[in-house]
């Protein structure tokens, strides 16, 4: 992929220019690394699936509803794995004005940001790369109005949910959120989890909830299900492997939780996915 020659020059200083933008959808695990970054800004929307991203020393994975947002230079290191039937938006923009509206919008230190699934975010992405390649007449205009509008959604989303990456309470609720994401069995305390961030408990559950819309626990459930979802999806392991795997110690308790939050017993669930 050419990482300058298929960057356009805005015709105006006060449009962000669209390099290029689609969907993809991986049939095979999908590594992109580029150490030195492009030239341009990249947004990546994670539409199903994962998008596993890996900064430095610290790896997070984005889920659907999540956006990725790069900035020229920055080093590039996501890989969307096939297992998840993974399905991505991806644009590449640039123009003068990029600089003012990330810094307007505090979107500098902001990497994974999750829009909670907001639905207005797809649609406006999804339009701009339909605009785009159909070629449209004002296409360029049409299209750096949409950009401008995700922008900003994704903006209050960051300061709202605290995705920031930085050493605020935000940033700490965000690395947790993270770790719980990727290791879903492990023992995670209220306790623990308030002590990682530096909080007493009770401000932590304040902060958490706020932040997340749940309880720490309610959100630690869900993860779990979800884990346990994908293992009974894509693997043969038995429910009491699978419990377990999922941060389920009892058998019988995975199972009636399970069915309480999805409807239906994990044996049941597997047979109606195949």
């Amino acid at each position: 992929m050419a990482y300058s020659s298929d960057i356009k020059k805005s015709k105006s200083d006060h449009l962000i220019n669209i390099n290029s933008c689609g969907e993809m959808r991986v049939d095979e695990d999908s590594h992109i690394r580029r150490p030195e970054g492009r030239n341009d800004y990249q947004l990546i929307y994670v539409c199903e699936g994962q998008c596993v991203v890996t900064a430095g020393n610290n790896v997070r994975v984005a889920y659907a509803g999540d956006c990725i947002l790069y900035k020229p230079g920055d080093t590039q290191d996501y890989l969307l794995p096939k297992h998840v039937n993974s399905r991505t938006y991806w644009i590449h923009f640039n123009g003068s004005i990029c600089e003012r509206v990330f810094n307007d919008l505090m979107l500098n230190d902001v990497l994974v940001v999750n829009t909670q699934q907001n639905h207005d975010v797809e649609r406006l992405i999804s339009r701009i790369c339909r605009y785009y390649n159909l070629g449209i007449p004002n296409r360029e205009m049409i299209c750096s109005g949409l950009m401008f509008s995700v922008l900003a959604f994704i903006s209050n989303e960051a300061h709202r949910s605290g995705n920031s990456l930085d050493g605020s309470e935000g940033g700490k609720i965000s690395e947790l959120i993270s770790r719980i994401k990727i290791v879903p069995n492990l023992d995670f305390s209220v306790s623990e989890c308030a002590e990682f961030c530096n909080m007493s408990k009770a401000h932590f559950t304040r902060v958490f909830k706020k932040t997340v819309g749940a309880t720490p626990i309610q959100f630690i459930l869900k993860i779990r299900i979800e884990r346990a979802k994908e293992l009974l999806d894509f693997t043969g392991k038995t429910v009491a492997d699978i419990a377990e795997s999922s941060g389920f110690q009892d058998q019988n308790y995975f199972a009636r939780i399970f069915k309480k939050q999805v409807g239906l017993s994990p044996t049941q669930y597997r047979k109606s996915e195949k």
